[in-house]
């Protein structure tokens, strides 16, 4: 499926800022959905996220949203196989974090989504188009 150009902007958007963080080795690939040589990560119910990172103790699954397929069942489907495998992936030695992209328009509304959902053993990060970025 092509992907449109601003979901890949919001991937991109994802990509710079887990590619900042200090638990991160930047120079490692993170593997992403919408290029050619894509993951074969995929979760147990079969979704594949755009981002996908594990080094150093540390599991990473982004996931970009437009509006136009951010409310919807499958993408309310994929948050929780995202959020599943994620809790089940972390244990003494392993983080866990799921980054969520959305245009700046969806941010609030996002923000309240996983507000909402349990996800205490995974920390959960709503990134913006222009780059904000808030822990839930």
């Amino acid at each position: 499926m092509s992907e449109s150009p601003q979901h890949l902007r919001l991937v991109e958007k994802i990509r710079d800022i887990i590619r900042k963080r200090n638990d991160v080795t930047p120079t490692l690939v993170l593997a992403e959905d919408h290029r050619e040589n894509t993951t074969t990560f995929l979760t147990d119910e079969g979704f594949r996220p755009d981002l996908y990172y594990v080094d150093n103790n540390l599991i990473i699954l982004g996931e970009a949203k437009t509006s136009n397929d951010l409310c919807n069942r499958h993408s309310y489907a994929q948050f929780d196989s995202y959020i599943k495998h994620l809790q089940t992936a972390t244990n003494d030695s392993m983080k866990a974090v799921l980054y969520i992209g959305v245009p700046w328009a969806d941010f609030r509304w996002t923000k309240r989504y996983f507000q909402k959902i349990k996800h205490t053993s995974i920390e959960v990060i709503i990134v913006n188009d222009f780059g904000y970025e808030e822990k839930i």
